[in-house]
């Protein structure tokens, strides 16, 4: 008969090792460094200061809008954060109606810096671009001048090979106004 015991603390203390989480049970060396009691420290939710990579409602892919969003990083202790909604494609909207877009967005950020100012959080413009089929990006490099920060990700044909989706990759990465890259193994 089998039985299955709960892979605890005291299961590791038992064996003589530091408890091994989950995160970083790979089977390569996790085991040897437990033995010398050397595991990495891991990333707590304490030590979160931030996050650069957040959807408003501005975004078909979030429920919550710009002050919802602000205050629940707030309430997280979070002192700068990024708004990254998707953006709008150049081809079916047009160069003009894009900026219009980035400004609007960059007055509401300006706003909302004021109003949450004694909360001592930052707010940052960004958006999350479309690295397209032939590796170019869905905005110009005019527009993403106009941001703080820019994401890329691949987010169509994703039937593509692999030598073809690692250059679309790497043409995003060379781009000087590319800060990070967005879902890497594409989700």
């Amino acid at each position: 008969e089998f039985v299955c015991f709960p892979v605890t603390i005291d299961f590791y203390e038992f064996l003589g090792l530091q408890y091994i989480p989950p995160e970083i049970r790979h089977g390569t060396n996790e085991i040897d460094l437990a033995s010398k009691k050397m595991l990495p420290k891991l990333v707590e939710i304490k030590d979160i200061k931030g996050d650069l990579h957040i959807h408003t409602t501005d975004s078909p892919d979030s429920d919550n809008d710009l002050d919802e969003v602000i205050l629940k990083c707030i309430s997280l202790g979070y002192q700068y954060i990024g708004i990254s909604d998707h953006v709008a494609s150049i081809q079916t909207h047009g160069y003009e109606k894009i900026q219009k877009i980035i400004l609007e967005k960059r007055n509401k950020i300006n706003i909302a810096n004021q109003k949450y100012q004694k909360s001592g959080i930052k707010i940052l413009l960004g958006y999350e671009v479309n690295i397209l089929s032939n590796g170019e990006l869905s905005w110009p490099d005019e527009l993403l001048s106009l941001l703080d920060y820019a994401i890329a990700g691949v987010h169509s044909s994703l039937n593509q090979d692999k030598d073809t989706m690692t250059q679309r990759i790497i043409s995003a990465i060379k781009n000087p106004y590319i800060n990070f890259i967005a879902h890497p193994t594409n989700r």
